[in-house]
């Protein structure tokens, strides 16, 4: 999936996604998707033009599948940083972690989470 691999990067550098763990993802999800393309290919034999139609169409899938993603992040976002300033609190990353500490369903995630970072501030 050509185009979601360009664009993994953006999300995974906003949160400043460590390294090491970005590459291994990346390559877990080429790899898994390789071997997936390869198994089907092998198993088509002489048919393979009948897995390129399938690919195409995973392909579509996972890019519509990505852009909802993609959607949803700045939504959830956005939200956390109006709360924050109509609270006038102005703090995106007090914002953040109420963001966060709300599941998709609505129930609050443990009291007991790690605290964010400040701006600017060195991550260990």
């Amino acid at each position: 999936m050509p185009i979601v691999r360009t664009f993994v990067s953006l999300p995974a550098g906003i949160e400043r996604m460590p390294m090491p763990l970005f590459v291994g993802y990346t390559a877990l999800g080429s790899l898994v998707w390789n071997a997936t393309l390869l198994f089907a290919g092998y198993q088509a034999g002489d048919n393979w033009q009948t897995v390129e139609q399938y690919a195409n169409v995973f392909t579509a899938l996972g890019l519509v599948l990505a852009l909802v993603l993609i959607g949803r992040f700045v939504a959830i976002r956005v939200r956390a940083r109006r709360r924050a300033t109509a609270a006038g609190s102005g703090a995106p990353a007090e914002a953040e972690a109420a963001a966060e500490a709300v599941e998709p369903t609505g129930s609050a995630k443990s009291a007991q989470a790690a605290p964010h970072a400040e701006e600017g501030a060195p991550t260990a």
